[in-house]
């Protein structure tokens, strides 16, 4: 699967579409670059390309397998437009490397990433749906340190492979501790109708933080299994816990009492409620 002259060879061509995770409202840009991506490959007279795109487009279903593996169907939430789009890209590269013999591609899926020093606006939107739903949810979710990708992109341009690998931490963290460290979690959970519509109308009409799909994304497990690419060599130096503590800003609520950041977190969703219900009253008035 790997070539071992690779390293003798010239760079190639390598786009990073993971860094759009964060423009929920421009993922059509995707698609756009990645056509632009081939296309400067094809003149370039490369064989292969490094696609970097998302854990994402595995989608969160109730019969997703545990842990998914590259094999696995790739059937993104099709409200989650970030999911779609990368699974989109991910097909235009699949065409350009089938086209023509000789071709070949690496696509890196990389679950969500965290850099402590530029928060991810993915990364927080996840934390404040992950803290939002059942403590009992057997919900399992993995993050990536940012330094890990690179390791990981080091390893593709290094050995080339064919081939399309999952990349993250060994393990995730599962249920009720992934309530413990979130820094949006509620004292109680909100009826799956209600989150919706709360999601909804903050989307609407304030513009964050859960943009419509990733719910799906808090709800059921979409946990990958990183076994092909620790076959090459790859592992994540930074665990899912500690990437996740870094990336949601957790440490802050760590720092105080359990029933002050209930208080805090319920505070902020009453507020948030309202501020929703007062836009609407005022987009109602202005209709009449």
């Amino acid at each position: 699967m790997a070539d071992p002259t690779a390293e003798n060879l010239a760079p190639c061509p390598e786009l990073d579409i993971s860094a759009y995770a964060d423009s929920f409202d421009r993922v059509d840009n995707i698609i756009d670059v990645t056509r632009s991506f081939l296309r400067s490959a094809t003149a370039s007279g490369n064989p292969h390309v490094i696609l970097v795109s998302s854990a994402m487009v595995y989608g969160a279903w109730p019969n997703s397998p545990v842990p998914i593996s590259e094999d696995a169907a790739v059937r993104p939430v099709p409200s989650f437009g970030f999911a779609v789009a990368c699974a989109n890209a991910e097909a235009l590269v699949e065409s350009w490397r089938t086209e023509v013999p000789g071709r070949s591609a690496t696509v890196l899926r990389p679950v969500p990433v965290v850099n402590p020093e530029r928060p991810s606006r993915l990364v927080s939107a996840l934390a404040d749906a992950l803290g939002g739903e059942a403590v009992s949810a057997s919900v399992a979710a993995q993050f990536l340190h940012e330094d890990d990708l690179e390791s990981a992109k080091e390893l593709a341009r290094r050995l080339r492979p064919d081939a399309v690998l999952n990349v993250a931490p060994d393990g995730a963290i599962l249920g009720e501790r992934l309530h413990e460290l979130s820094p949006h979690t509620l004292p109680v959970a909100l009826p799956i109708w209600a989150r919706s519509f709360v999601d909804a109308a903050r989307w609407r009409f304030l513009n964050g933080p859960v943009p419509p799909g990733l719910r799906e994304y808090a709800r059921h497990s979409w946990h990958v299994s990183n076994e092909r690419a620790r076959a090459l060599g790859w592992r994540a130096v930074v665990s899912n816990e500690e990437a996740f503590v870094e990336g949601s800003n957790a440490p802050w609520s760590e720092a105080i009492s359990p029933k002050r950041r209930q208080e805090i977190a319920l505070a902020g969703s009453v507020a948030a409620v309202l501020a929703v219900l007062s836009v609407v009253v005022r987009v109602v008035r202005r209709r009449r």
